[in-house]
């Protein structure tokens, strides 16, 4: 059974928790397809609460949230970045953790931790 590591930029929008979604999938049919999928990362732009629950439900590791002000309860031991460069700072800091990393993030904001 092969294991992929994904990192998702912009978790919280459409394409992400879509995204999330196919993990669930292939979670429940693991056994027929051959894949499993990790999530090793989660970034959003805003909506911590959404980003948390994701982080609580697929036990990630480390999430990246733009808005400082926003909250943001993760289970102990998650690691955490914040700030406008912090899905940036969670892709360097991150990433040779991971296989895959899907941008979803809106506009501008996602082309600097894409590169």
């Amino acid at each position: 059974m092969q294991r992929r590591r994904v990192f998702i930029l912009g978790s919280t929008g459409a394409i992400g928790t879509s995204a999330l979604d196919v993990v669930r999938d292939f979670a429940r049919c693991s056994d027929r397809r051959g894949t499993t999928f990790e999530i090793a990362g989660l970034a959003a732009a805003k909506s911590g609460d959404v980003l948390a629950a994701q982080a609580r439900e697929f036990t990630v590791p480390a999430v990246a949230l733009v808005d400082d002000g926003a909250m943001l309860d993760v289970p102990t031991g998650t690691r955490i970045f914040r700030g406008p460069d912090a899905a940036s700072e969670l892709l360097s800091s991150c990433a040779r953790r991971g296989d895959l990393v899907l941008a979803s993030m809106v506009g501008a904001a996602g082309i600097r931790p894409t590169l």
